[in-house]
């Protein structure tokens, strides 16, 4: 198949010193008492109870309109896994991808959770929603102004899967790695940070869109992102049976998912990175400023794919990338940092 990676520049990245392996000395166990045990059974099944009541919320979303008579769309309704009993292991909350749903995380998730994690996958504000007759809007997705909501949107995924008991990782694509770094800067709690392609921009001439949209926008004072929302950026159509659903939003909607890794300047956790060598949304610009600041490639992970192999943005779901052994490599990737602390960079 030819080169799997191609090799990043770590010139600018690697500091000084320190170790390579974020991965921390175990401490030896001790044995909880009996008090402590049925405390945080406690805690824990209260916690499952409070996200399934968020499941329940978004499955009668799918049969009775909301107040603008808007209902969602089948399949993207959030995913929660809990395991039967507390587990050490924590919890695993993954970010889809902006205009995507949870549907991007179905083979992960599962992995994951065989392994022993909690797994919650929250629906992104306003995604997947659908008028009477059916077609799919992004009416409801934060516009320009309404980026605060992104906000709130991550502080109550935190607080929910903080509450099953254990450490708590964060995995996110696209617009969602976005999302998930921002939970570890706003949660200095996370343990760690799965980046695939964060929303950041690209490099050069292709990506100076998102470098203008929100200059331009805070040089105006809103005006700016208040025309983009009146703009929309895809065409929104619904294909029966469609395995990966979008909900096309504005390009002011865009911009506010944008803002929200633009605002990220030092991640607190250690982080791995995947990106594709051209991808428009995702360039090497603004990832290797927010890795260097945030400790180097002695703390953090890159993992860039070959140019070769075309990987897309959308490197996750096996139904968007078609690249032979591409999805497996990252969900690879994902899970051995997660789960074993194991850095991967592209050699």
């Amino acid at each position: 198949m030819g080169p799997i990676a191609s090799t990043v520049d770590r010139r600018q990245l690697a500091p000084a010193g320190g170790p390579r392996n974020p991965a921390q000395a175990s401490a030896v166990p001790v044995r909880p008492t009996a008090a402590a045990a049925s405390l945080a059974s406690s805690r824990f099944a209260r916690g499952v109870a409070q996200l399934q009541g968020r499941i329940q919320a978004d499955r009668q979303l799918q049969q009775v309109p909301d107040a603008n008579g808007l209902k969602l769309r089948p399949g993207m309704e959030s995913v929660f896994l809990p395991q039967k009993t507390p587990t050490d292991k924590g919890t695993v909350v993954m970010f889809h991808g902006y205009t995507a749903g949870p549907w991007q995380y179905t083979e992960m998730a599962q992995r994951f959770y065989q392994a022993g994690y909690n797994v919650y996958i929250p629906r992104l504000p306003g995604h997947g929603m659908e008028t009477a007759d059916g077609t799919p809007t992004g009416a409801e997705i934060p516009k320009s102004y309404q980026g605060q909501q992104y906000d709130t949107f991550v502080d109550q995924a935190f607080a929910d899967a903080s509450a099953l008991g254990g450490p708590v990782c964060a995995v996110g694509l696209s617009g969602g790695a976005d999302l998930a770094l921002d939970m570890a800067s706003r949660h200095p709690q996370v343990k760690s940070v799965a980046a695939m392609s964060p929303y950041l921009g690209g490099n050069g001439p292709e990506g100076w869109i998102f470098d203008i949209m929100p200059v331009l926008n805070k040089l105006t004072f809103g005006l700016a992102g208040r025309i983009l929302d009146l703009i929309p950026e895809g065409k929104n159509i619904r294909v029966p049976g469609d395995p990966t659903p979008h909900t096309e939003g504005s390009l002011g909607q865009a911009l506010a998912m944008l803002e929200v890794g633009r605002k990220l300047t030092k991640i607190p956790c250690p982080v791995q990175y995947l990106s594709t060598p051209g991808d428009t949304l995702s360039g090497s610009t603004h990832i290797a400023p927010l890795i260097q600041n945030s400790g180097g490639l002695a703390r953090d992970g890159w993992f860039t794919f070959s140019s070769k192999l075309h990987v897309p943005h959308a490197m996750l779901s096996p139904e968007e990338d078609k690249v032979p052994g591409a999805a497996q490599r990252v969900s690879d990737i994902v899970f051995s940092f997660i789960n074993a602390s194991k850095l991967t960079d592209a050699k």
